[in-house]
């Protein structure tokens, strides 16, 4: 079942870059890796490369897919001063084609930092977000609709209150009929804007029950079948506890929609009081299994600044913690993470940004369990040391993994096992 992907940055600290493809994931299943075993794993090697850039053009940005639809922004711009842009591809069999390319921004404004895309109600063309985080940081959101080689924009976007730097547009999410919008720093601790209507206009702002000034509530969100989850990784609760973050889970449409739960993180040291900043990235699927990433994760009596993915199941009112996905699980310690996490199927995708290399894991479900089962090769063509992972986004068995080295941007495809 596909559910609806929204993804969002990480704030300041390492972070895990994360797709996690779940459907029904048993009670008490954990995630279990080895070094040894990472080491001895199968590589998968790219079913295609979506038009690769030259770094100096490009550095990347959004991606997603749904279906033989995929697009790929190429937001931040290299030391060729280029405004952004967003590429729109089709499948056909086992051949990617360019059909469209999205221009509006100007040079240097970032635009596409985040996309997201979802399928509109006539069941054949899109709705598709697109951040326009603007050169002075008055930032937008664009609106198209449309299939092949064929969009409209149907709207630009801005919050009632939002100002320059308040972040909008950091996460997006998209449903037929909703394009909901994050700014984690908008006034009171952060807020979602929801835009719907033939007009696309602001239906609402949305905030947590007890969003406080400081919380970043909006940093990240996901959107599937009427479940909303929101993060707020800079959360602290009255006892003052320093970011210990916090997900917040609403169901509803439109203009209404209504908190059913929330989740607050945990310390991260036993002998300080940082927070380990739960939510800085979120996915929900429609299968009932959420995901979230935390800026950092003790581990015994000590906190890596690596930070780790939580798997919970249930629904909107109430969550239950299954497994949990660390550096150390992976054999990674002391190694650079970073965010971002998708949901659909039963199929766990795993990135790590190292120092001077990216690399990617692909985690399947035997049993109670979930393990590695493949490692993806990110570099396949490529010679340089200097490599790394940027967004990634699945959709069924097909997975889009955005990766660059020291002077060519990617976007690879690959076909990755979808377990019920």
């Amino acid at each position: 079942m596909h559910g609806v992907i929204g993804v969002g940055r990480g704030r300041g600290r390492s972070r895990m870059r994360l797709a996690v493809v779940a459907g029904a994931v048993a009670a008490g299943l954990a995630v279990a890796a080895s070094p040894a075993g990472a080491a001895t794993l199968p590589v998968l090697e790219p079913t295609a490369d979506l038009a690769p850039v030259p770094l100096s053009v490009s550095r990347g940005g959004g991606v997603a897919i749904k279906g033989d639809t995929a697009v790929v922004a190429d937001a931040e711009a290299g030391t060729v001063q280029v405004a952004g842009s967003v590429r729109v591809l089709t499948r056909s069999g086992a051949t990617w084609t360019q059909v469209a390319v999205l221009t509006a921004g100007q040079v240097g404004d970032s635009f596409g930092h985040q996309v997201a895309l979802a399928r509109a109600d006539d069941g054949h063309s899109f709705v598709l977000a697109v951040s326009d985080p603007g050169v002075s940081g008055a930032s937008t959101v664009r609106v198209y609709v449309g299939s092949g080689s064929h969009w409209t924009q149907r709207a630009v976007l801005s919050g009632s209150d939002t100002t320059p730097g308040d972040g909008f547009g950091e996460s997006l999410a998209a449903s037929a009929d909703a394009v909901l919008v994050g700014a984690p720093r908008a006034t009171g601790g952060g807020a979602v804007y929801v835009f719907g209507g033939n007009a696309w206009t602001q239906q609402l702002r949305l905030t947590g029950g007890d969003t406080a000034p400081g919380d970043n509530f909006g940093q990240s969100m996901s959107l599937a079948d009427g479940t909303l989850v929101v993060g707020a990784p800079g959360h602290s609760p009255v006892d003052a506890l320093t970011g210990l973050g916090a997900v917040y889970t609403f169901t509803g449409n439109g203009r209404h929609w209504a908190q059913r739960s929330e989740l607050v993180g945990q310390v991260s040291h036993r002998l300080t009081d940082l927070g380990e900043g739960l939510g800085v990235a979120v996915s929900v699927s429609a299968d009932g299994v959420l995901a979230v990433e935390t800026l950092e994760h003790a581990s015994g009596t000590l906190s890596f600044n690596t930070g780790a993915v939580y798997v919970y199941t249930g629904g909107p009112a109430h969550w239950t913690r299954r497994t949990v996905i660390d550096a150390l699980t992976l054999g990674l310690a002391y190694r650079d993470l970073y965010d971002a996490i998708a949901v659909t199927g039963s199929t766990v995708l795993v990135s790590e940004n190292g120092r001077y290399t990216g690399a990617a894991w692909v985690f399947t479900r035997s049993g109670s369990t979930w393990g590695p089962s493949a490692q993806l090769d990110v570099n396949p063509a490529l010679t340089g040391p200097h490599t790394g992972v940027g967004q990634i986004a699945v959709s069924g068995s097909t997975a889009l993994v955005a990766a660059y080295d020291h002077d060519t941007t990617h976007a690879f495809t690959y076909s990755v096992p979808a377990h019920p």
